[in-house]
């Protein structure tokens, strides 16, 4: 006689989830963030899907920010559609950090001042670098002409200073 034994699997069920930090996340256009479900089988196969890839795309759990809106980024367990879970994402606007002042050129007289008044992107501090103290001071763009000379004042973004004028 010749026997068969087919043994079945526990039928533990496959369970993902996501940190709680990364279940609603705030991206800035342009940018990217890797997400890394919690799944309970290293044998998974995840799929990944963007409610709106207009507005955020995912690949591999890398979510890639396209343009401002509201997207639901799905993860699930192939051939288990009902494992699931969820992240909301929100892409914000990319802010283009500037400054920028209409006249770059100015001639003082000794002992004269004047207040300088860039544009520069809302929300964020400038700083003043001068370049000779002894000819021009300059505090929060108040200039002041010290004596006859040449200097240069550089206004940037303190946290960016990649806007500068």
């Amino acid at each position: 006689m010749l026997f068969a034994f087919v043994l079945v699997g526990c039928g533990e069920k496959v369970t993902i989830s996501i940190n709680e930090a990364d279940q609603a996340i705030s991206i800035e256009e342009g940018k990217s963030q890797k997400v890394t479900p919690v799944v309970s089988s290293a044998e998974a196969i995840l799929e990944w899907s963007s409610s709106d890839e207009t507005i955020a795309k995912v690949t591999d759990g890398n979510i890639q920010a396209v343009k401002p809106g509201q997207a639901i980024i799905t993860v699930s367990v192939k051939d288990e559609k009902d494992v699931k879970a969820t992240i909301t994402v929100t892409v914000t606007k990319k802010i283009i950090y500037e400054v920028n002042i209409e006249n770059k050129n100015i001639t003082l007289v000794e002992g004269s001042e004047l207040t300088l008044n860039p544009t520069y992107t809302e929300n964020t501090t400038l700083k003043w670098e001068n370049s000779d103290d002894t000819v021009i001071s300059v505090t929060d763009g108040k200039v002041k002409a010290l004596k006859e000379g040449v200097s240069t004042v550089k206004i940037s973004i303190v946290d960016h200073p990649e806007g500068y004028v």
